[in-house]
């Protein structure tokens, strides 16, 4: 199917409960060996205790919500039969960029975008130089104050905003399209992994939009910022959360963990295979 995971059955087998993991670079494992990531951790720990089980991993880099709704629904619900769905969420998904309809040539911008996008990522992956420049160009906006979070705090701060209000569109119609198929769903939540010291997170406003959505509409939503925050505190740690100090993707440390916070609060939920109640955390 084009993503980063082994061959598997499309049609599930009798007695497995197979569970899909959606969200971009850090459900994809940016910068890390695939058997160091959430996905496949969580398959791992479940499988002590429950045989029959399989997670899923559609991740890819550059991708936001509209993208991820796009491969719910066109991919995911009619083909794989999932019994559970882990949509990932990072602070950038804020940027739709929906697809607009070229009607002159027939096709759509997203496919340009994408092509963009899968040009970036594989001038990352092979060339160090281009991984080098690009996190020289990253480090000198944040000096001067014209970052790529400062601005992301400035562009999403409130509840009103339009990149507001259309990032919860598309996040209330990826959960309500579980729940029209009767497929449990929760978010996992992903902070911005920048040393903050004594600072405060910029991105708070922006998660409790998050955790108020899912609230609304009755879906849990594992905000990973208090796990992390520790790390987040401490420069000496804070580096232990990044796949190296170029990179800021979550390390498998970082993958660790936050697997550990997945199952302490759904664990009981998938190693019996059942549905679950809404709450948030």
């Amino acid at each position: 199917m084009g993503y980063r995971e082994r061959e598997f059955d499309r049609a599930k087998q009798l007695g497995v409960y197979r569970i899909a993991f959606i969200g971009d670079s850090f459900a994809f494992g940016q910068g890390i060996a695939e058997r160091e990531r959430i996905s496949n951790i969580l398959e791992a720990e479940l499988r002590q205790e429950r045989s029959g089980v399989e997670v899923l991993n559609f991740g890819r880099p550059g991708y936001n919500t509209a993208d991820e709704v796009r491969v719910l629904r066109t991919e995911v619900l009619p083909t794989v039969a999932p019994d559970f769905v882990l949509l990932q969420w990072y602070f950038n998904d804020v940027e739709l960029k929906q697809p607009q309809v070229d009607a002159s040539v027939g096709n759509t911008l997203e496919v340009e975008r994408d092509r963009v996008n899968e040009l970036k990522q594989m001038m990352l992956n092979k060339s160090v130089i281009y991984f080098l420049l690009a996190d020289l160009s990253h480090r000198v906006r944040a000096k001067v104050g014209m970052g790529y979070a400062e601005e992301m705090v400035s562009r999403t701060a409130g509840s009103g905003g339009q990149e507001i209000l259309e990032a919860k569109m598309a996040m209330v119609e990826f959960l309500r399209l579980c729940k029209e198929k009767n497929v449990p769903v929760a978010v996992l939540l992903v902070p911005d992994l920048a040393p903050l010291g004594a600072r405060p997170y910029p991105f708070t406003s922006l998660h409790l939009n998050v955790l108020e959505w899912c609230r609304q509409e009755g879906v849990t939503c594992v905000d990973l910022f208090p796990v992390f925050e520790p790390y987040l505190r401490d420069s000496a740690k804070c580096e232990t959360l990044w796949v190296n100090r170029f990179d800021a993707h979550m390390s498998a440390l970082a993958n660790r963990l936050a697997t550990t916070r997945l199952l302490e609060v759904f664990g009981p939920v998938w190693k019996a295979g059942q549905s679950m109640s809404p709450s948030s955390s």
